[in-house]
């Protein structure tokens, strides 16, 4: 994350050039992201996420064995990629809408491939902004140890 892609109102625009599908990217941040973005810090360059200010965060196979290791040996083998699919399958609990999610994660198979993608090209920026709110909404009662306030709507 670069903070000249961070705008003022809580929306990253990450560039085509840097995404899988080499299509941008506007991800609505829910308030509880923009806080820990806030509160990430300073060191100088342009990424929000750094320890050198001139490259991203690295290293992530350490970072991984030490929550792994905090964890316990009660949990199953996963992949930081995991919690990519952890937060579709659990925005789709939550009653969000499958194109919604695939919105949120910037797919373009799914609801979006074929024919379909050359029709539906609204980027529900409204729908994904109030889905990474409830997510975010439930990540935080997780970790508060507190239930959430997340109410899962079915059709």
């Amino acid at each position: 994350m670069r903070r000249d892609e961070l705008a003022a109102d809580g929306i990253w625009t990450i560039p085509g050039t840097r995404t899988k599908n080499h299509r941008q990217h506007v991800v609505p941040l829910p308030p509880l992201a923009q806080e820990i973005i806030a509160n990430a810090p300073r060191v100088e360059g342009s990424y929000v996420f750094t320890t050198t200010g001139t490259s991203p965060i690295s290293g992530w196979s350490k970072c991984k064995r030490a929550l792994d290791e905090q964890m316990g040996a009660s949990v199953p083998p996963w992949r930081l990629h995991d919690l990519r699919r952890t937060c579709a399958s659990g925005m789709q609990r939550l009653g969000v809408r499958i194109e919604v999610v695939e919105r949120a994660l910037n797919h373009i198979s799914g609801s979006y491939g074929g024919v379909a993608g050359i029709y539906q090209r609204d980027p529900m920026h409204e729908e994904t902004s109030a889905a990474m709110l409830r997510w975010s909404q439930h990540v935080q009662g997780l970790v508060s140890g507190k239930p959430s306030k997340v109410v899962a709507l079915r059709p």
